[in-house]
Formats: C-alpha cells, sequence, structure tokens
C-alpha cells in the first residue's frame, strides 16, 4: 500500500474502530513486506507521526528476512544491508524499528547507535539539544 492509501485505511476505518472500543494510545506499525517497501514505510511513519501524533514505527527486519539473496550472502553482506535497511526509518523519526532476532542486537544495536548519533550531531547544529546524557553521540565525540 502506498502511504496516502494507507492513511486513509487508518484514518476512515482503523482509527474511528479503535476510539469506538474506548483505546485512548496508540503506536502505529506501517507494515514492511519487503526491502522496496521500507521507502514507503519510512514515508508513511513520517506522515503517520506528522498528521496524528501517535508513535510510529515499523518491522524493517521482515524486509532482512523474507529476502532470499539476503539470506543466502550470510554475513557481513546480511548485516550491512540490515544495517542500511533499519536505519532508514530513523531518519524519519520512526519510534521504533524491530530488528529481528535477539541475536542481532551486537550489531543492530551498534548501526541504529551509529545513525541516533550522526541525526544527533545534526540536530545540535539545527538548534536542538540531545534529550540525555547518555546519547548514543557522546560516545562518538
Amino acid at each position: 500500500m502506498r502511504p496516502r492509501d494507507r492513511m486513509r485505511m487508518f484514518e476512515e476505518k482503523l482509527l474511528p474502530a479503535a476510539l469506538r472500543a474506548g483505546i485512548q494510545n496508540c503506536i502505529i506499525d506501517v507494515g514492511v513486506l519487503d526491502i522496496p517497501s521500507v521507502g514507503w514505510a519510512a514515508q508513511a511513519i513520517r506522515e503517520f507521526k506528522e498528521r496524528f501524533g501517535y508513535p510510529a514505527g515499523c518491522a524493517s527486519s521482515n524486509a532482512v528476512y523474507t529476502c532470499k539473496f539476503l539470506k543466502e550472502s550470510g554475513s557481513p553482506a546480511l548485516e550491512a544491508a540490515a544495517a542500511a535497511i533499519f536505519t532508514l526509518p530513523q531518519t524519519v523519526g520512526a519510534s521504533y524499528v524491530f530488528y529481528g532476532p535477539i541475536r542481532n542486537a551486537p550489531w543492530a544495536y551498534a548501526a541504529c547507535g551509529m545513525m541516533d548519533a550522526m541525526l544527533g550531531y545534526n540536530g545540535r547544529n539545527l538548534g536542538y539539544g540531545l534529550e540525555c546524557e547518555t546519547h548514543p553521540l557522546h560516545r562518538i565525540v
């Protein structure tokens, strides 16, 4: 689904149903099916957060673990590709990104931490303060 179609479905069907059910706090998973859809997911995350104000993210790990080519390539090609796939949503402000099995935490956290550091450094240039003293930027600068 294109981002605008996801927004329409959420606004016309899912959100009204959630509100009727008494749900007051939502977290949006924009959905990822394959590698090309990560770009649309990133766009949808930004648009959902801007329009509705709810936390939004995705399981971009779905793109990695359903790609036969990446699974057959193995390490380090899989980790390099996955790092790009996991960090793209961060660049548009994803509230969360699922990275897959816990055994991937060491390299997935390193990739996402590095992206947080770069985004934090850029934010500082734009006049934003870092939220905490343990921000990843403080570990590399």
